[in-house]
């Protein structure tokens, strides 16, 4: 079996993140292919059961830690050298002489890098590697500087410019390269960014399906809490959307760690509920899920969640861009909050419809996303690499 050694940015359990849960989902079907040994940063508290997790699908398991003050020394780094701040972030010296002691003990016959966070440290390797993109984060970026203060907006234009030039810089030195989505490819500026492989994500269907639970509310919007985009999105549900609605509907936002600002939107009709054990819960427990995301890149897990489990979906043109359902069919399209607080008010009017449209989106992304297929495409994007 060959040896493939994969490097994250954060270690890929507990799975309350897009990347986390991306990539945990891959080791799965890439370990049947290869034998992996995962170097996963960390910046955070280590779940107790990571280690025991992971291990299920990876011969061999490192977590490099790293502390407030190496981040605050490799930003400035970064400052300096002209490279984007969250690449100082989390790139250390200490710790890439310690990914280069593994990979010349485990000598992987290829490396994958999730995120180009981590693309700095595979640069000098010999293997065969490939690139995960995932999303396109200089245009993530570009979109939070509308909604930034006046003081971070400088900062978001500066890290926008430098995270274009960086992800344009590392393309070069993969072999292969893949991305979520069609929309995030074309934001990648490279002269051959065509090669870029799209690798949807995908969604467990035995674990993501419908609950039969008591509708405690009318909507629900789901993911971790701290993200800037949900922390926006979650804003202008409760503030903009619900209003609208005459305080006839109750909202769930579900998700990890939220912050000051959403645990400021609670009310008598808005429940803010932090980490869930199981966050099927939270879908169920709603007659509609609304994701009104107007910054972000990528593919939002969160509708294909709510979709597996036969929840009617509200959402944004940003988002079904990356989706590709199909409007009024298999998901209801809203811009303005006005246009989001018509649409909600037509489905809890018509659940007939409601159901419909469910199941319809059911199907589609049953069909479309499948972690088993997805991995597969990225098995193959892995091995046909020439140098």
């Amino acid at each position: 079996m060959q040896k493939l050694l994969v490097i994250t940015s954060r270690i890929p359990y507990p799975l309350e993140k897009g990347d986390k849960l991306r990539i945990y989902h891959q080791l799965k079907y890439l370990s049947q292919q290869f034998q992996i040994c995962l170097c996963a940063l960390n910046d955070a508290y280590i779940h107790p059961n990571a280690e025991k997790e992971l291990k299920k699908y990876c011969s061999e398991i490192h977590f490099f830690s790293f502390n407030k003050l190496q981040i605050a020394s490799g930003v400035f780094q970064a400052f300096i050298n002209g490279e984007p701040f969250q690449i100082g972030y989390f790139y250390h010296a200490s710790i890439q002489k310690k990914i280069d002691y593994v990979v010349k003990k485990f000598n992987p016959d290829f490396i994958f890098c999730q995120l180009v966070r981590t693309a700095k440290y595979a640069l000098n390797y010999p293997q065969l590697k490939t690139l995960d993109y995932m999303d396109a984060l200089s245009k993530g970026t570009e979109r939070r500087i509308e909604h930034s203060s006046l003081w971070m907006k400088w900062i978001m234009q500066t890290e926008t410019n430098r995270l274009k030039k960086f992800e344009t810089k590392v393309f070069d030195a993969f072999n292969t390269h893949c991305i979520i989505s069609d929309e995030d490819k074309k934001f990648i500026v490279h002269p051959n960014n065509y090669k870029i492989k799209v690798i949807p994500n995908g969604i467990d269907l035995e674990f993501f399906k419908p609950l039969a639970i008591d509708k405690k509310y009318d909507l629900v919007f789901t993911g971790n809490m701290s993200y800037p985009p949900n922390v926006q999105a979650a804003q202008f549900l409760v503030q903009k959307i619900l209003p609208l609605l005459k305080d006839k509907c109750s909202v769930l936002v579900s998700g990890a760690q939220p912050v000051k600002e959403v645990l400021l939107l609670q009310s008598d009709k808005c429940i803010v509920s932090g980490w869930v054990d199981d966050i099927r819960t939270s879908y169920a427990a709603a007659k509609i899920f609304v994701a009104p995301l107007q910054i972000g890149t990528g593919l939002q897990n969160k509708i294909l969640e709510a979709m597996a489990m036969k929840i009617p979906c509200i959402t944004t043109p940003l988002v079904n861009a990356s989706l590709g359902a199909k409007e009024s069919e298999e998901v209801l399209i809203a811009n303005t909050a006005e246009q989001f607080a018509e649409k909600i008010a037509y489905l809890l009017q018509h659940p007939e419809k409601a159901k419909e449209m469910a199941e319809k989106a059911y199907l589609y992304v049953a069909e479309k996303y499948n972690w088993q297929q997805s991995t597969n495409e990225l098995i193959k994007l892995i091995l046909n690499q020439k140098v």
